[in-house]
């Protein structure tokens, strides 16, 4: 298991989640990079289940909620 690398310019608690999302990024990344473009948008056999791709919006929304939550401001509806 690795360290997470904490900026050093950062309160402590926003380094921790900065680096966790980080990392995480950096691994779905890498986990993604040669899939195909068919491969990310396969919604199963009956094309009734989330793609790769749809999953990897999620997460980046919900990444990007939490920036602005941190930050102590509202998410833009659009």
């Amino acid at each position: 298991m690795k360290d997470l690398y904490l900026e050093k310019n950062m309160n402590p608690q926003v380094a921790i989640l900065y680096a966790t999302v980080r990392d995480t990024y950096i691994r779905l990344r890498n986990l993604v990079e040669s899939t195909e473009e068919k491969e990310l948008s396969f919604k199963g056999s009956e094309n009734n289940e989330n793609s790769i791709g749809q999953l990897l919006q999620h997460l980046a929304v919900v990444d990007l909620h939490w920036v602005y939550r941190l930050k102590g401001e509202e998410v833009p509806l659009h």
